[in-house]
């Protein structure tokens, strides 16, 4: 039943004969509601948080409010049901807490759990993403699984179907994902051994041996000709490292990781003290670190300010 809730049809509705509880819907805030009982009119709310229904009271109309014993009113409940629905949007579940209470906390609290520790702690947004995404890809049948429901035999399973099927690197790595939100959430209640602990991991090696001495010239010949020089007519006349070239470059010379030399910025390099600084490594800004940078490295980065005027017509040099 929907219709525009006032404070005199609250009062008016009657509960029919035979119903326990009649809930009537608010036509002005959708998602708003009034559960109409026996002895009193309870305020609710109902929206989906990531596709899943979710309800919660608000507060008994005429009873004290938590917050500062005010009465509750239609008023006051439209106000925080405004609150709670623009949450759920967001994808925050305001039963949360109330399910873990009584059911015991889901490998979604977990993963949220963690993923908030890892914000807080100002981690890569990437960092974040990946776990997320593939927590939900590869797990997400047991994400609103309590933890406690959550084998051993399961995990080892989905373990080992993970490495058939999609490779035993990020096989791995889900395992991983599940046991670092556990381990969050084992900081602040109790909780069984992490099921992990039946994994039988798989044995990681090497991606890529580093590069022989003697293989540099042909890959620094390779790297040299990544892009072609054209000339007005478009006519090829010749080949340079380009913007890929000198990002390769700019790895060997400095060792940084792929990610952290792809994130260079200009405010990061001090060209007259020779310097490179990098604000936000892999592991947050706790771990920044300056490094000196090579004659050869400067000369890089000159021709990339140069020559980046010409690629980035907007203005934006990289």
């Amino acid at each position: 039943m929907t219709t525009k809730l006032t404070e005199k049809a609250i009062a008016a509705i009657e509960l029919p004969e035979g119903m326990q509880q009649l809930v009537v819907w608010d036509a002005e805030i959708p998602g708003l509601g009034v559960a109409i009982g026996k002895k009193r009119r309870t305020f609710l709310v109902e929206g989906r948080v990531d596709g899943t229904k979710r309800r919660k009271t608000i507060g008994v109309l005429g009873q004290p409010r938590d917050e500062d014993g005010a009465p509750w009113t239609l008023q006051l409940a439209r106000i925080k049901a405004k609150v709670l629905l623009a949450d759920m949007s967001r994808g925050i579940d305001p039963t949360a807490a109330q399910r873990m209470r009584r059911e015991g906390p889901t490998l979604r609290d977990a993963i949220e759990l963690h993923t908030e520790k890892m914000r807080k702690e100002e981690r890569r947004s990437r960092s974040i993403d990946v776990i997320k995404g593939e927590v939900e890809k590869h797990l997400g049948d047991w994400m609103d699984a309590t933890l406690a429901s959550i084998s051993r035999t399961d995990v080892r399973e989905r373990h080992a179907k993970l490495t058939t099927d999609s490779g035993l690197y990020l096989a791995n790595r889900v395992m991983r994902h599940l046991r670092a939100g556990w381990n969050t959430l084992a900081k602040e209640q109790e909780l069984p051994v992490c099921p992990t602990i039946a994994v039988h991991w798989n044995k990681e090696k090497r991606r890529q041996e580093p590069m022989a001495w003697a293989e540099l010239p042909g890959w620094f010949e390779k790297i040299s000709k990544l892009e072609p020089i054209l000339d007005e007519n478009k006519k090829r006349i010749g080949v340079r490292s380009g913007v890929r070239g000198d990002y390769h470059l700019t790895t060997l010379l400095t060792g940084l990781r792929k990610m952290d030399a792809a994130t260079i910025r200009w405010e990061h390099i001090d060209l007259d003290a020779r310097t490179l600084r990098r604000p936000n490594p892999k592991g947050g800004e706790d771990r920044a670190f300056t490094i000196p940078i090579s004659s050869e490295c400067v000369k890089i980065f000159e021709r990339r300010r140069r020559e980046n005027l010409e690629v980035f017509t907007d203005g934006d040099g990289g």
